[in-house]
């Protein structure tokens, strides 16, 4: 039997009054995962209402192909830093999360280790509870390697939007 995640996902608004709202609203539920936009803090940044023994975590690298901002060719190529939305597995793949989770043939050996070799569609990384734990690591092992190549390149163009794939041309690339 497999277990479902049980996800509830709401943006606060920074309202107090909505966090109040929200946990009395789930207070009877068997909610796995909240996901917050927007939370109620106080000047230190500290999300408040929520009780101290709630384990909180800040969106990091399994959020950012969830988000598509982050190292990936497609987003700079739209933002303009780079003219090429291409992934070196292969030169002609848009690189952006769902070629990088499903397809990039990069990244089969660590999705063979994981046991995720067998998935095809990205809902299926959140099915369970197991899937989603190998997915936050397989999300965390392709930042890293984004992150490595971005080093090895050393063409950042700046600290929050430095290339990370080598740059080749291509004849007519598509608009970004």
């Amino acid at each position: 039997m497999t277990n479902k995640l049980r996800i509830h996902q709401q943006n606060l608004r920074k309202s107090s009054t909505a966090t109040q709202d929200l946990l009395s609203n789930l207070e009877h539920s068997n909610t796995d995962l909240i996901l917050i936009q927007e939370p109620h803090t106080n000047s230190n940044n500290k999300i408040m209402g929520f009780p101290s023994s709630s384990s909180m975590y800040q969106a990091n690298s399994e959020i950012i192909p969830k988000t598509a901002h982050g190292p990936f060719a497609e987003y700079f190529c739209r933002m303009k830093i780079s003219n090429n939305p291409f992934c070196s597995c292969d030169n002609s793949s848009i690189q952006n999360p769902s070629h990088l989770l499903l397809n990039c043939s990069h990244y089969e050996p660590i999705k063979e280790s994981l046991s995720l070799n067998h998935i095809t569609n990205l809902n299926s990384f959140v099915q369970t509870k197991e899937n989603f734990k190998k997915f936050k690591k397989l999300c965390q092992h392709i930042h890293d390697h984004l992150r490595s190549i971005e080093a090895s390149n050393n063409c950042s163009i700046s600290n929050h939007h430095p290339l990370s794939t080598s740059i080749t041309t291509h004849p007519q690339p598509p608009n970004c």
